[in-house]
Protein backbone atom coordinates (compact mmCIF):
# COMPACT_ATOMS: atom_id res chain seq x y z
CA UNK A 1 0.00 0.00 0.00
CA UNK A 2 1.51 3.38 -0.95
CA UNK A 3 2.57 5.90 1.64
CA UNK A 4 0.25 8.89 2.03
CA UNK A 5 0.66 11.54 -0.62
CA UNK A 6 -0.82 15.02 -0.70
CA UNK A 7 -4.18 14.92 -2.36
CA UNK A 8 -7.87 14.57 -1.73
CA UNK A 9 -9.30 11.45 -0.09
CA UNK A 10 -12.62 10.33 1.24
CA UNK A 11 -13.64 8.51 4.45
CA UNK A 12 -16.43 5.96 4.25
CA UNK A 13 -18.32 4.07 6.96
CA UNK A 14 -21.03 1.38 6.94
CA UNK A 15 -24.39 2.49 5.51
CA UNK A 16 -26.39 0.47 8.06
CA UNK A 17 -26.23 1.02 11.82
CA UNK A 18 -23.81 -1.15 13.81
CA UNK A 19 -25.69 -3.23 16.43
CA UNK A 20 -24.01 -4.14 19.74
CA UNK A 21 -25.32 -6.05 22.76
CA UNK A 22 -25.26 -4.41 26.15
CA UNK A 23 -22.06 -5.35 28.01
CA UNK A 24 -20.42 -6.67 24.84
CA UNK A 25 -17.98 -5.09 22.37
CA UNK A 26 -18.76 -2.90 19.37
CA UNK A 27 -16.51 -2.28 16.34
CA UNK A 28 -17.01 0.85 14.25
CA UNK A 29 -15.04 0.60 10.96
CA UNK A 30 -13.88 3.45 8.67
CA UNK A 31 -12.15 3.09 5.24
CA UNK A 32 -10.05 5.63 3.33
CA UNK A 33 -10.39 5.89 -0.46
CA UNK A 34 -8.20 5.84 -2.38
CA UNK A 35 -6.49 3.27 -0.16
CA UNK A 36 -3.25 4.44 1.49
CA UNK A 37 -1.34 4.08 4.74
CA UNK A 38 -2.94 6.16 7.48
CA UNK A 39 -0.44 5.38 10.23
CA UNK A 40 0.85 8.97 10.33
CA UNK A 41 -2.46 10.73 9.87
CA UNK A 42 -4.55 12.31 12.63
CA UNK A 43 -7.58 10.13 13.38
CA UNK A 44 -10.34 11.21 15.74
CA UNK A 45 -13.60 9.65 16.83
CA UNK A 46 -16.12 12.00 18.33
CA UNK A 47 -19.77 11.94 19.30
CA UNK A 48 -21.73 13.52 16.47
CA UNK A 49 -23.71 15.89 18.66
CA UNK A 50 -22.46 17.29 20.89
CA UNK A 51 -18.91 16.98 19.58
CA UNK A 52 -16.87 15.29 22.31
CA UNK A 53 -13.77 13.15 21.89
CA UNK A 54 -14.28 9.40 22.14
CA UNK A 55 -10.80 8.42 20.86
CA UNK A 56 -7.86 10.38 19.44
CA UNK A 57 -4.85 9.09 17.47
CA UNK A 58 -2.13 11.63 16.54
CA UNK A 59 1.60 11.63 15.78
CA UNK A 60 1.53 7.83 15.53
CA UNK A 61 0.02 7.15 18.98
CA UNK A 62 -3.19 7.23 21.01
CA UNK A 63 -4.00 10.27 23.17
CA UNK A 64 -6.15 8.94 26.06
CA UNK A 65 -5.80 12.21 27.99
CA UNK A 66 -8.05 13.89 25.39
CA UNK A 67 -10.91 11.39 25.83
CA UNK A 68 -14.16 12.21 27.69
CA UNK A 69 -14.48 10.45 31.07
CA UNK A 70 -17.23 7.93 30.22
CA UNK A 71 -15.07 6.38 27.46
CA UNK A 72 -11.76 6.37 29.33
CA UNK A 73 -10.29 2.86 29.27
CA UNK A 74 -13.19 1.56 27.14
CA UNK A 75 -11.89 2.29 23.61
CA UNK A 76 -9.17 0.76 21.44
CA UNK A 77 -8.05 1.64 17.92
CA UNK A 78 -7.48 -1.53 15.91
CA UNK A 79 -4.26 -0.76 13.99
CA UNK A 80 -3.44 -4.00 12.17
CA UNK A 81 -5.05 -2.77 8.91
CA UNK A 82 -3.94 0.87 8.99
CA UNK A 83 -1.51 0.29 6.13
CA UNK A 84 -4.56 -0.59 4.01
CA UNK A 85 -6.41 2.58 4.92
CA UNK A 86 -8.74 0.79 7.37
CA UNK A 87 -9.28 1.95 10.92
CA UNK A 88 -11.69 0.36 13.42
CA UNK A 89 -12.74 1.78 16.78
CA UNK A 90 -13.50 -0.91 19.36
CA UNK A 91 -15.77 0.08 22.28
CA UNK A 92 -15.59 -2.25 25.27
CA UNK A 93 -18.34 -3.03 27.81
CA UNK A 94 -21.02 -1.32 25.76
CA UNK A 95 -23.44 0.85 27.78
CA UNK A 96 -26.91 2.22 26.93
CA UNK A 97 -25.32 5.71 26.79
CA UNK A 98 -23.14 4.52 23.86
CA UNK A 99 -26.27 4.41 21.72
CA UNK A 100 -25.72 7.33 19.28
CA UNK A 101 -23.99 8.57 16.11
CA UNK A 102 -20.20 8.82 15.92
CA UNK A 103 -18.04 10.91 13.57
CA UNK A 104 -14.87 9.30 12.20
CA UNK A 105 -12.44 12.07 11.05
CA UNK A 106 -9.12 11.68 9.18
CA UNK A 107 -6.79 14.63 8.67
CA UNK A 108 -3.53 14.74 6.73
CA UNK A 109 -1.99 18.14 6.29
CA UNK A 110 -4.69 20.38 4.92
CA UNK A 111 -6.77 17.44 3.67
CA UNK A 112 -9.71 16.37 5.78
CA UNK A 113 -12.64 13.94 5.46
CA UNK A 114 -15.21 12.39 7.78
CA UNK A 115 -18.00 9.81 7.95
CA UNK A 116 -20.89 9.38 10.38
CA UNK A 117 -21.58 5.90 11.83
CA UNK A 118 -24.59 4.98 13.95
CA UNK A 119 -24.27 2.54 16.86
CA UNK A 120 -27.44 0.90 18.13
CA UNK A 121 -27.15 -0.69 21.57
CA UNK A 122 -29.60 -3.47 22.39
CA UNK A 123 -30.50 -5.59 25.41
CA UNK A 124 -33.08 -8.35 25.79
CA UNK A 125 -34.89 -8.07 29.10
CA UNK A 126 -36.03 -10.70 31.55
CA UNK A 127 -38.65 -13.33 30.83
CA UNK A 128 -42.11 -11.85 31.45
CA UNK A 129 -43.64 -12.49 34.87
CA UNK A 130 -47.42 -12.71 35.29
CA UNK A 131 -49.47 -11.72 38.30
CA UNK A 132 -53.15 -12.65 38.22
CA UNK A 133 -55.94 -11.32 40.42
CA UNK A 134 -59.66 -12.01 40.45
CA UNK A 135 -61.58 -8.79 41.15
CA UNK A 136 -64.72 -8.52 43.25
CA UNK A 137 -66.73 -8.24 40.03
CA UNK A 138 -65.36 -11.67 38.89
CA UNK A 139 -63.08 -10.10 36.30
CA UNK A 140 -59.48 -11.13 35.78
CA UNK A 141 -56.75 -8.54 36.12
CA UNK A 142 -53.48 -9.73 34.61
CA UNK A 143 -50.25 -7.82 35.15
CA UNK A 144 -47.20 -8.65 33.02
CA UNK A 145 -43.73 -7.38 33.95
CA UNK A 146 -40.28 -7.52 32.36
CA UNK A 147 -37.03 -5.70 33.18
CA UNK A 148 -33.69 -4.79 31.58
CA UNK A 149 -34.62 -3.81 28.00
CA UNK A 150 -32.86 -1.45 25.61
CA UNK A 151 -34.14 0.41 23.73
CA UNK A 152 -37.71 0.75 25.01
CA UNK A 153 -39.51 -2.43 23.90
CA UNK A 154 -42.84 -2.84 22.16
CA UNK A 155 -45.47 -4.55 24.33
CA UNK A 156 -48.45 -6.52 23.11
CA UNK A 157 -51.26 -8.71 24.47
CA UNK A 158 -52.60 -11.37 22.09
CA UNK A 159 -55.41 -13.90 22.21
CA UNK A 160 -55.30 -17.54 21.09
CA UNK A 161 -55.94 -16.42 17.48
CA UNK A 162 -52.94 -14.04 17.59
CA UNK A 163 -55.32 -11.09 17.61
CA UNK A 164 -54.12 -8.06 19.56
CA UNK A 165 -55.96 -7.18 22.79
CA UNK A 166 -55.75 -3.53 23.96
CA UNK A 167 -53.99 -3.17 27.32
CA UNK A 168 -55.70 -1.57 30.27
CA UNK A 169 -52.44 0.23 31.16
CA UNK A 170 -48.75 0.30 30.22
CA UNK A 171 -45.87 1.95 32.06
CA UNK A 172 -42.20 2.27 31.08
CA UNK A 173 -39.53 3.33 33.58
CA UNK A 174 -35.79 3.76 33.03
CA UNK A 175 -33.25 2.92 35.73
CA UNK A 176 -29.97 4.74 36.45
CA UNK A 177 -28.16 2.46 34.01
CA UNK A 178 -30.52 3.45 31.21
CA UNK A 179 -32.41 0.14 30.99
CA UNK A 180 -36.17 0.00 30.60
CA UNK A 181 -38.62 -1.80 32.91
CA UNK A 182 -42.12 -2.34 31.58
CA UNK A 183 -45.43 -3.21 33.27
CA UNK A 184 -48.62 -3.80 31.33
CA UNK A 185 -52.05 -4.79 32.61
CA UNK A 186 -55.15 -6.34 31.11
CA UNK A 187 -58.68 -6.55 32.51
CA UNK A 188 -61.07 -9.16 31.13
CA UNK A 189 -64.01 -11.26 32.10
CA UNK A 190 -63.00 -14.52 33.73
CA UNK A 191 -64.41 -16.67 30.90
CA UNK A 192 -63.99 -14.33 27.92
CA UNK A 193 -60.52 -15.59 26.90
CA UNK A 194 -59.04 -19.04 27.45
CA UNK A 195 -55.44 -18.39 26.33
CA UNK A 196 -53.43 -15.18 26.37
CA UNK A 197 -49.88 -14.16 25.41
CA UNK A 198 -47.91 -11.24 26.83
CA UNK A 199 -45.15 -10.29 24.33
CA UNK A 200 -42.13 -7.92 24.64
CA UNK A 201 -40.28 -7.12 21.39
CA UNK A 202 -36.85 -5.52 20.83
CA UNK A 203 -37.06 -3.61 17.55
CA UNK A 204 -33.26 -3.42 17.10
CA UNK A 205 -32.61 -7.14 17.50
CA UNK A 206 -36.01 -8.13 16.07
CA UNK A 207 -36.30 -10.59 18.95
CA UNK A 208 -39.02 -11.02 21.53
CA UNK A 209 -39.76 -12.68 24.82
CA UNK A 210 -43.28 -13.79 25.63
CA UNK A 211 -45.29 -15.58 28.25
CA UNK A 212 -48.42 -17.59 27.60
CA UNK A 213 -51.19 -17.88 30.10
CA UNK A 214 -54.27 -20.04 30.20
CA UNK A 215 -57.22 -18.41 31.96
CA UNK A 216 -58.52 -21.88 32.80
CA UNK A 217 -56.22 -24.67 33.96
CA UNK A 218 -56.78 -28.10 35.52
CA UNK A 219 -54.35 -28.75 38.33
CA UNK A 220 -52.55 -31.89 39.41
CA UNK A 221 -54.23 -35.03 40.68
CA UNK A 222 -54.99 -34.73 44.43
CA UNK A 223 -52.39 -36.21 46.79
CA UNK A 224 -53.20 -37.50 50.28
CA UNK A 225 -51.24 -37.35 53.50
CA UNK A 226 -52.73 -39.26 56.44
CA UNK A 227 -51.60 -39.16 60.07
CA UNK A 228 -53.05 -40.73 63.21
CA UNK A 229 -53.04 -38.32 66.16
CA UNK A 230 -52.40 -39.26 69.79
CA UNK A 231 -56.15 -39.03 70.43
CA UNK A 232 -56.73 -41.76 67.81
CA UNK A 233 -58.17 -39.33 65.29
CA UNK A 234 -57.25 -39.26 61.61
CA UNK A 235 -55.66 -36.08 60.25
CA UNK A 236 -56.14 -36.15 56.46
CA UNK A 237 -54.55 -33.61 54.14
CA UNK A 238 -55.36 -33.31 50.43
CA UNK A 239 -53.15 -31.22 48.10
CA UNK A 240 -53.29 -30.20 44.43
CA UNK A 241 -51.36 -27.63 42.39
CA UNK A 242 -51.64 -25.64 39.15
CA UNK A 243 -55.31 -24.53 39.02
CA UNK A 244 -56.88 -21.49 37.44
CA UNK A 245 -59.09 -19.83 38.45
CA UNK A 246 -59.25 -20.66 42.15
CA UNK A 247 -60.92 -24.09 42.35
CA UNK A 248 -63.77 -25.33 44.51
CA UNK A 249 -62.78 -28.02 47.04
CA UNK A 250 -65.01 -30.64 48.62
CA UNK A 251 -64.74 -33.65 50.93
CA UNK A 252 -67.38 -36.37 50.52
CA UNK A 253 -68.15 -39.62 52.35
CA UNK A 254 -69.11 -42.98 50.80
CA UNK A 255 -72.72 -41.73 50.41
CA UNK A 256 -71.43 -38.65 48.49
CA UNK A 257 -72.52 -36.41 51.34
CA UNK A 258 -70.31 -33.35 51.82
CA UNK A 259 -68.11 -33.31 54.94
CA UNK A 260 -67.03 -29.86 56.22
CA UNK A 261 -63.26 -29.34 56.01
CA UNK A 262 -61.27 -28.54 59.12
CA UNK A 263 -59.17 -26.03 57.11
CA UNK A 264 -58.59 -24.91 53.51
CA UNK A 265 -55.78 -22.72 52.14
CA UNK A 266 -55.23 -21.33 48.64
CA UNK A 267 -51.90 -19.85 47.53
CA UNK A 268 -50.97 -18.33 44.17
CA UNK A 269 -47.55 -18.74 42.54
CA UNK A 270 -45.68 -16.19 40.40
CA UNK A 271 -47.35 -17.56 37.27
CA UNK A 272 -50.79 -16.89 38.76
CA UNK A 273 -51.72 -20.54 39.30
CA UNK A 274 -53.45 -21.68 42.49
CA UNK A 275 -52.23 -24.39 44.88
CA UNK A 276 -54.79 -25.72 47.34
CA UNK A 277 -54.47 -27.65 50.61
CA UNK A 278 -57.49 -28.89 52.55
CA UNK A 279 -57.55 -30.86 55.80
CA UNK A 280 -60.07 -33.08 57.56
CA UNK A 281 -60.07 -34.39 61.13
CA UNK A 282 -62.21 -37.42 61.91
CA UNK A 283 -62.44 -40.36 64.24
CA UNK A 284 -60.36 -43.29 63.06
CA UNK A 285 -63.36 -45.56 62.45
CA UNK A 286 -66.00 -42.93 61.63
CA UNK A 287 -65.55 -43.12 57.83
CA UNK A 288 -64.19 -45.99 55.76
CA UNK A 289 -64.13 -44.27 52.37
CA UNK A 290 -63.48 -40.60 51.61
CA UNK A 291 -63.26 -38.55 48.41
CA UNK A 292 -61.30 -35.30 47.94
CA UNK A 293 -62.74 -33.43 44.94
CA UNK A 294 -61.28 -30.30 43.30
CA UNK A 295 -63.39 -28.57 40.62
CA UNK A 296 -62.65 -25.89 37.99
CA UNK A 297 -65.80 -23.74 37.61
CA UNK A 298 -64.76 -22.33 34.20
CA UNK A 299 -64.06 -25.67 32.53
CA UNK A 300 -66.69 -27.46 34.63
CA UNK A 301 -64.19 -30.28 35.15
CA UNK A 302 -62.87 -31.83 38.32
CA UNK A 303 -60.14 -34.10 39.63
CA UNK A 304 -60.77 -36.30 42.61
CA UNK A 305 -59.12 -39.04 44.64
CA UNK A 306 -60.57 -41.67 46.92
CA UNK A 307 -59.04 -42.91 50.16
CA UNK A 308 -59.89 -46.00 52.18
CA UNK A 309 -59.03 -45.27 55.81
CA UNK A 310 -58.86 -48.92 56.90
CA UNK A 311 -55.07 -48.90 56.38
CA UNK A 312 -54.39 -46.22 58.96
CA UNK A 313 -51.86 -46.90 61.71
CA UNK A 314 -50.26 -45.17 64.66
CA UNK A 315 -46.64 -45.04 65.83
CA UNK A 316 -45.78 -45.33 69.51
CA UNK A 317 -42.56 -44.63 71.36
CA UNK A 318 -41.57 -44.82 75.03
CA UNK A 319 -43.38 -42.33 77.27
CA UNK A 320 -40.30 -41.73 79.44
CA UNK A 321 -36.99 -40.36 78.13
CA UNK A 322 -34.31 -42.88 77.14
CA UNK A 323 -31.14 -42.33 79.19
CA UNK A 324 -27.70 -43.07 77.73
CA UNK A 325 -24.26 -42.56 79.22
CA UNK A 326 -21.60 -40.71 77.30
CA UNK A 327 -19.58 -42.93 74.93
CA UNK A 328 -21.95 -45.89 75.20
CA UNK A 329 -24.60 -47.27 72.83
CA UNK A 330 -28.31 -46.58 73.10
CA UNK A 331 -31.46 -47.82 71.41
CA UNK A 332 -34.55 -45.76 70.61
CA UNK A 333 -37.58 -48.03 70.03
CA UNK A 334 -40.68 -47.38 67.89
CA UNK A 335 -43.66 -49.66 67.33
CA UNK A 336 -46.67 -49.67 65.01
CA UNK A 337 -50.31 -50.22 66.02
CA UNK A 338 -52.09 -52.21 64.78
CA UNK A 339 -49.13 -54.58 64.49
CA UNK A 340 -48.00 -55.16 60.89
CA UNK A 341 -44.87 -55.83 58.87
CA UNK A 342 -42.95 -52.58 58.26
CA UNK A 343 -40.20 -53.99 56.02
CA UNK A 344 -41.53 -52.23 52.91
CA UNK A 345 -42.42 -48.94 54.58
CA UNK A 346 -40.39 -45.73 54.61
CA UNK A 347 -38.92 -45.22 58.10
CA UNK A 348 -37.14 -42.01 59.04
CA UNK A 349 -35.47 -40.75 62.18
CA UNK A 350 -34.99 -36.98 62.32
CA UNK A 351 -34.13 -34.27 64.83
CA UNK A 352 -36.21 -31.11 65.34
CA UNK A 353 -36.39 -30.33 61.59
CA UNK A 354 -37.40 -32.86 58.89
CA UNK A 355 -34.24 -31.95 56.97
CA UNK A 356 -32.05 -33.07 59.90
CA UNK A 357 -31.99 -36.76 59.01
CA UNK A 358 -30.42 -39.08 61.59
CA UNK A 359 -31.27 -42.35 59.78
CA UNK A 360 -33.37 -43.19 56.72
CA UNK A 361 -34.72 -46.58 55.63
CA UNK A 362 -36.51 -46.70 52.26
CA UNK A 363 -37.22 -49.24 49.52
CA UNK A 364 -36.04 -52.04 51.81
CA UNK A 365 -32.57 -50.61 52.54
CA UNK A 366 -30.74 -48.00 54.63
CA UNK A 367 -29.82 -44.69 52.97
CA UNK A 368 -26.67 -43.52 54.81
CA UNK A 369 -26.03 -40.81 52.22
CA UNK A 370 -29.11 -38.93 53.51
CA UNK A 371 -27.90 -38.76 57.14
CA UNK A 372 -26.42 -35.68 58.80
CA UNK A 373 -22.63 -35.78 58.92
CA UNK A 374 -22.48 -35.96 62.73
CA UNK A 375 -24.42 -39.27 62.66
CA UNK A 376 -22.65 -40.82 59.67
CA UNK A 377 -21.40 -44.29 60.65
CA UNK A 378 -22.90 -43.96 64.16
CA UNK A 379 -26.44 -45.30 63.59
CA UNK A 380 -27.89 -48.77 62.90
CA UNK A 381 -31.50 -49.82 62.37
CA UNK A 382 -32.23 -53.02 64.29
CA UNK A 383 -34.45 -54.98 61.88
CA UNK A 384 -35.02 -58.25 63.81
CA UNK A 385 -38.61 -57.34 64.74
CA UNK A 386 -39.78 -55.49 61.62
CA UNK A 387 -42.34 -58.24 60.89
CA UNK A 388 -43.94 -57.36 64.26
CA UNK A 389 -44.01 -53.62 63.55
CA UNK A 390 -41.06 -52.82 65.84
CA UNK A 391 -37.86 -50.97 64.90
CA UNK A 392 -35.00 -49.73 67.06
CA UNK A 393 -32.53 -47.03 66.17
CA UNK A 394 -29.14 -47.81 67.69
CA UNK A 395 -26.83 -44.83 68.22
CA UNK A 396 -23.17 -45.71 68.74
CA UNK A 397 -20.58 -43.76 70.75
CA UNK A 398 -23.15 -41.40 72.30
CA UNK A 399 -22.10 -37.73 72.29
CA UNK A 400 -23.40 -34.74 74.31
CA UNK A 401 -24.80 -33.33 71.02
CA UNK A 402 -27.07 -36.41 70.74
CA UNK A 403 -29.08 -35.11 73.69
CA UNK A 404 -32.60 -34.04 72.67
CA UNK A 405 -35.75 -35.09 70.88
CA UNK A 406 -35.97 -37.47 67.92
CA UNK A 407 -38.91 -38.10 65.62
CA UNK A 408 -39.57 -41.62 64.41
CA UNK A 409 -41.88 -41.60 61.34
CA UNK A 410 -43.45 -44.39 59.26
CA UNK A 411 -44.95 -43.85 55.81
CA UNK A 412 -46.85 -46.35 53.69
CA UNK A 413 -48.38 -44.75 50.61
CA UNK A 414 -50.64 -41.92 51.80
CA UNK A 415 -50.58 -43.14 55.41
CA UNK A 416 -48.16 -41.52 57.79
CA UNK A 417 -47.60 -41.47 61.54
CA UNK A 418 -44.82 -40.43 63.84
CA UNK A 419 -43.77 -40.34 67.48
CA UNK A 420 -41.33 -38.17 69.41
CA UNK A 421 -38.74 -39.82 71.66
CA UNK A 422 -36.47 -37.96 74.04
CA UNK A 423 -32.88 -39.04 74.55
CA UNK A 424 -31.12 -37.83 77.67
CA UNK A 425 -27.32 -38.12 77.55
CA UNK A 426 -25.51 -38.23 80.91
CA UNK A 427 -21.93 -38.29 82.12
CA UNK A 428 -20.51 -38.49 85.65
CA UNK A 429 -17.57 -36.15 86.05
CA UNK A 430 -14.34 -36.52 87.96
CA UNK A 431 -14.06 -36.88 91.73
CA UNK A 432 -14.09 -33.43 93.43
CA UNK A 433 -10.69 -31.98 94.32
CA UNK A 434 -9.98 -29.35 96.96
CA UNK A 435 -7.70 -26.35 97.09
CA UNK A 436 -7.37 -24.61 100.49
CA UNK A 437 -5.81 -21.22 101.20
CA UNK A 438 -5.50 -19.30 104.51
CA UNK A 439 -5.43 -15.48 104.36
CA UNK A 440 -3.79 -12.99 106.73
CA UNK A 441 -7.29 -12.09 107.90
CA UNK A 442 -7.41 -15.61 109.45
CA UNK A 443 -10.12 -16.62 106.95
CA UNK A 444 -9.94 -19.84 104.97
CA UNK A 445 -10.94 -20.15 101.31
CA UNK A 446 -11.86 -23.67 100.16
CA UNK A 447 -12.18 -24.29 96.40
CA UNK A 448 -13.80 -27.47 95.01
CA UNK A 449 -13.41 -28.48 91.34
CA UNK A 450 -14.74 -31.28 89.14
CA UNK A 451 -14.71 -31.85 85.36
CA UNK A 452 -16.49 -33.82 82.64
CA UNK A 453 -20.20 -33.65 83.60
CA UNK A 454 -23.31 -33.78 81.42
CA UNK A 455 -25.77 -32.20 81.70
CA UNK A 456 -24.81 -29.29 83.92
CA UNK A 457 -24.62 -30.72 87.46
CA UNK A 458 -26.06 -29.43 90.73
CA UNK A 459 -23.41 -28.35 93.28
CA UNK A 460 -23.80 -28.20 97.06
CA UNK A 461 -21.66 -27.49 100.14
CA UNK A 462 -22.73 -29.19 103.42
CA UNK A 463 -21.54 -29.04 107.00
CA UNK A 464 -21.03 -32.01 109.37
CA UNK A 465 -24.75 -31.93 110.21
CA UNK A 466 -25.79 -32.22 106.57
CA UNK A 467 -26.94 -28.61 106.50
CA UNK A 468 -26.39 -26.67 103.26
CA UNK A 469 -23.80 -23.88 103.24
CA UNK A 470 -24.22 -21.10 100.63
CA UNK A 471 -21.26 -20.94 98.24
CA UNK A 472 -19.16 -17.80 97.90
CA UNK A 473 -19.23 -18.31 94.12
CA UNK A 474 -19.95 -21.02 91.55
CA UNK A 475 -18.91 -21.17 87.88
CA UNK A 476 -19.84 -23.63 85.13
CA UNK A 477 -17.94 -23.79 81.83
CA UNK A 478 -18.54 -26.01 78.82
CA UNK A 479 -15.68 -27.38 76.70
CA UNK A 480 -15.66 -27.96 72.92
CA UNK A 481 -16.98 -31.49 73.45
CA UNK A 482 -20.00 -30.15 75.36
CA UNK A 483 -18.94 -31.36 78.82
CA UNK A 484 -19.33 -29.15 81.91
CA UNK A 485 -16.55 -28.18 84.36
CA UNK A 486 -17.58 -26.72 87.70
CA UNK A 487 -15.72 -24.66 90.29
CA UNK A 488 -17.23 -23.61 93.62
CA UNK A 489 -15.71 -21.98 96.69
CA UNK A 490 -16.39 -21.16 100.35
CA UNK A 491 -14.91 -18.46 102.55
CA UNK A 492 -14.79 -19.58 106.22
CA UNK A 493 -13.86 -18.02 109.49
CA UNK A 494 -10.85 -19.69 111.07
CA UNK A 495 -12.67 -22.15 113.30
CA UNK A 496 -16.23 -21.84 112.10
CA UNK A 497 -16.37 -25.23 110.37
CA UNK A 498 -14.64 -28.48 111.27
CA UNK A 499 -15.94 -30.76 108.52
CA UNK A 500 -17.10 -29.87 104.98
CA UNK A 501 -18.57 -31.88 102.12
CA UNK A 502 -18.50 -30.78 98.44
CA UNK A 503 -21.26 -32.66 96.57
CA UNK A 504 -21.80 -32.67 92.77
CA UNK A 505 -25.00 -34.34 91.50
CA UNK A 506 -26.15 -35.49 88.04
CA UNK A 507 -29.96 -34.98 87.90
CA UNK A 508 -30.44 -37.38 84.95
CA UNK A 509 -28.62 -40.33 86.54
CA UNK A 510 -29.58 -39.29 90.07
CA UNK A 511 -26.00 -40.03 91.07
CA UNK A 512 -23.48 -37.84 92.80
CA UNK A 513 -19.81 -37.58 93.61
CA UNK A 514 -18.74 -35.94 96.83
CA UNK A 515 -15.62 -35.32 98.88
CA UNK A 516 -15.17 -34.50 102.53
CA UNK A 517 -12.60 -32.16 104.03
CA UNK A 518 -11.81 -32.12 107.73
CA UNK A 519 -10.44 -28.86 109.17
CA UNK A 520 -8.76 -29.53 112.54
CA UNK A 521 -7.27 -26.83 114.70
CA UNK A 522 -6.47 -23.29 113.75
CA UNK A 523 -4.90 -22.37 110.44
CA UNK A 524 -2.24 -19.82 109.83
CA UNK A 525 -0.23 -18.95 106.76
CA UNK A 526 2.73 -20.94 108.08
CA UNK A 527 0.69 -23.94 109.14
CA UNK A 528 1.21 -27.24 107.22
CA UNK A 529 -1.54 -29.73 107.70
CA UNK A 530 -1.71 -33.24 106.40
CA UNK A 531 -4.65 -33.75 104.03
CA UNK A 532 -7.72 -35.31 105.63
CA UNK A 533 -10.30 -37.71 104.27
CA UNK A 534 -10.87 -37.21 100.58
CA UNK A 535 -8.05 -34.66 100.13
CA UNK A 536 -5.53 -35.86 97.55
CA UNK A 537 -1.99 -35.23 98.69
CA UNK A 538 -0.80 -35.52 95.09
CA UNK A 539 -3.41 -33.11 93.74
CA UNK A 540 -2.14 -30.01 91.95
CA UNK A 541 -4.49 -28.11 94.27
CA UNK A 542 -2.70 -29.10 97.51
CA UNK A 543 -1.46 -26.30 99.70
Amino acid sequence: MPEPTPGAFQVQGPQEPVVAMLGGEAELPCILTPRQNIKYMKISWTQYLPSQVVHLYEDGKDKPEKVMGEYLGRTQLVKNAMHKGIMTLKILNVQPSDNRQYRCVIQYGSFYSEAVIELKVAALGSHPQLLVEVTKSSQLRLECKSEGWFPQPKVQWMDSEAGEIPAESETHTQDKGGLFHVTTALLLRETSQKNLTCSFWNSVLNQKKEQQFSTAALGSHPQFHVEVTKSRQLQLECKSEGWFPQPKVQWMDSEETEIPAESETHTQDKGGLFHVTTALLLREASQKKLTCSIWNPVLNQKKEEQLFTTGAFQVHGPQEPVVATLGSETELPCSLLPTQNVKNMKISWTRSLPSQVVHLYEDGSDKPEEAMEEYLGRTELVKNFMDKGIVLLRILSVQPSDNGQYRCAFQDGSFYSGAVIELKVAALGSHPQFHVEVFESRQTQVVCKSEGWFPQPKVQWMDSEGGEIPAEFETHTQDNGGLFHVTTSLLLKEASRKNLTCSIWNPVLNQKKEEQLSIAGQFSLSTHCAPKSGFDAHSPWRW
